[in-house]
């Protein structure tokens, strides 16, 4: 008996890694890279580039997020100047590598990927979240290469350098969630599991997230949310992206980072020797608290042009809640980025 079970089991494996394969194979014939992929590192990382002009803008994500994070907003700035986005590694089309990066690491990564793309510097930097970290330590490793800086709902330092308990939880808890999604992944019962929901049948969906507790629940719901925010037509690629095991093992690699990656940028602000002279605008979500309002607003302060708005109506994805707010600071800062570099005052 024993035995007749064990092959059941091997034969159930078997077609549910099968299954994974020709979906992946599928999603590699209907959806390649919308951009161009270069190979930095060893690793081949995709960069999506819009527009013409000068400074270009350059669109860094959020922990998990890829470059169609920014679809609708990198269309809009197209008009207006050079626009690029990229993938981080094992989000989007790029590369998942055999290891983790801090935001330091990122840093240098996305120099790298500037170069091997034929980005010209100095750029502008727009940074959501903990593209935050990487945006502001960029601007400290290559200072002449940053005119101006875009910091969406910024995730700050003090919150993640010694995380509290709950913090800890937190960081622990996603940590394990995105490695068991890589191996559901793997045998694709995420890919399963979001046809269904994607065809009006949450049922498996949701009783997947619930075998994980409450908080996975309604922290997968709330990216649920955000994505519908973003053009329909990104919905099947990131359909494909988070049915493969790749995307998973990023997040889990940037959570486990992301104590250290708050020492360097706090490290990287205490050795400066003088504040930022770029245009610098912080906009925060409606949602903080007033300490977590305090602590963006000391981000602004890392600037003598610095400024500080809590963006009404706007959660944590600032960019996909108040697009018009975002495009019109982006435009502020390019436009004072030009002036700059046109009269030689940076």
């Amino acid at each position: 008996m024993a035995l007749f079970l064990a092959a059941i089991v091997a034969v159930a494996v078997l077609a549910a890694v099968l299954y994974q394969q020709a979906g992946v194979w599928r999603d590699r014939q209907r959806l390649p890279p919308p951009g161009h992929v270069v190979e930095v590192g060893g690793l081949r990382l995709h960069l999506l580039v819009r527009g013409e002009g000068t400074p270009p803008v350059v669109l860094v994500s959020g922990i998990a997020a890829s470059c169609l994070n920014w679809t609708a907003l990198s269309r809009e700035l197209a008009t207006h100047s050079t626009v690029a986005a990229y993938d981080r590694p094992g989000l989007g089309w790029s590369e998942l590598g055999t290891r983790g990066f801090t935001a330091a690491q990122h840093a240098a990564l996305l120099r790298r990927v500037l170069d091997a793309a034929g980005i010209a510097v100095p750029v502008v930097l727009v940074a959501h979240s903990f593209g935050a970290f990487v945006a502001q330590i960029f601007a400290d490793e290559y200072p002449d290469d940053v005119v101006g800086l875009v910091l969406l709902d910024p995730v700050c330092w003090q919150d993640w350098i010694a995380p509290v308990a709950d913090r800890r939880f937190m960081l622990r808890g996603g940590i394990v969630v995105a490695r068991v999604g890589a191996v559901l992944a793997a045998l694709g019962v995420v890919r399963a599991a979001v046809a269904r929901y994607r065809r009006g049948s949450e049922r498996m969906g949701r009783a997947l997230l619930g075998s994980f507790g409450g908080r996975a629940t309604q922290a997968v719901s709330r990216v649920m949310g955000e994505v519908g925010k973003m053009p329909p037509e990104t919905w099947d690629a990131i359909q494909a992206h988070w049915s493969r095991p790749r995307a998973f093992l990023a997040m889990a690699r940037h959570f486990a980072a992301l104590p250290a990656s708050a020492r360097e940028v706090q490290r990287a602000a205490g050795n400066r020797t003088r504040a930022w002279t770029m245009p610098l605008v912080v906009l925060g979500a409606a949602t903080l608290t007033s300490a977590q309002r305090a602590a963006q607003e000391e981000v602004a302060r890392q600037s003598s042009r610095g400024r500080y708005a809590t963006v009404a109506g706007a959660g944590h994805w600032v960019h996909l809640d108040r697009p018009v707010v975002v495009r019109d600071a982006v435009l502020e800062v390019l436009e004072a980025a030009r002036h700059a570099v046109a009269s030689g005052a940076r």
